[in-house]
């Protein structure tokens, strides 16, 4: 992978296109004119004739020409690429701030435990109001429970996913994102409703 050319090396360039002769240039043989096709009057550029060479120079010539436009469109895509990955690069960390604001969120939540156990006095209480007991054990022990049951982690979500994947029989993923299948169903990528299921308009009484 070659080295990104630098900011003074990008000005130096510029530097030299602005003080060069306006363009465009043509050539007439290895001639080289201001202009956009050679006349009788056109202001001389320079010249490349070489005798040692089969072309007489003529194909420096339309190098020399042609780079006096290629140079500067080539400077403004440098210019425009790198305004795009800049921007990109913008967009990606304000996703993961925002990624990272919502797991911070999430943690901060309550578990279903948690919750469990922190109502079951209160509950208790209301119940043993209206002569209902065991309420709040009851709720303790739910609560034990959600705490033995295998939290659902990163890995586990996309474990189901890949689990998921393995029971259908994949045609392949298009450039889209679509899943197809063989069988005319596939899961479709929608900007706004997300992960979405495609397929017949029904089948064994399921809704599309």
């Amino acid at each position: 992978m070659t080295e990104p050319l630098s900011p003074e090396y990008l000005a130096e360039i510029a530097a030299r296109t602005e003080a060069a002769t306006a363009g465009p240039w043509c050539t007439d043989g290895a001639e080289i004119y201001q202009g956009d096709e050679y006349a009788w009057n056109a202001f001389w550029v320079g010249e490349t004739c070489r005798a040692d060479e089969a072309d007489g120079g003529t194909v420096d010539a339309a190098f020399i020409a042609a780079a006096r436009t290629d140079v500067p469109a080539l400077a403004a895509e440098v210019e425009r690429l790198r305004a795009e990955l800049h921007y990109a690069q913008l967009k990606r960390d304000d996703n993961w701030r925002q990624a990272e604001g919502l797991r911070a969120e999430l943690a901060a939540r309550p578990t279903r435990a948690e919750v469990l156990r922190e109502t079951a006095p209160e509950m208790d209480a209301i119940a043993h109001e209206y002569g209902v007991f065991g309420v709040g054990s009851r709720l303790r022990q739910l609560a034990d429970a959600a705490e033995a049951e295998d939290p659902c982690t990163e890995r586990s979500r996309w474990q189901a996913v890949a689990d998921a994947l393995n029971e259908i029989d994949i045609a392949g993923i298009d450039l889209d994102g679509t899943i197809a299948g063989h069988n005319a169903w596939s899961v479709v990528r929608d900007r706004d409703a997300g992960w979405m299921v495609s397929g017949p308009a029904a089948e064994a009484g399921e809704s599309r």
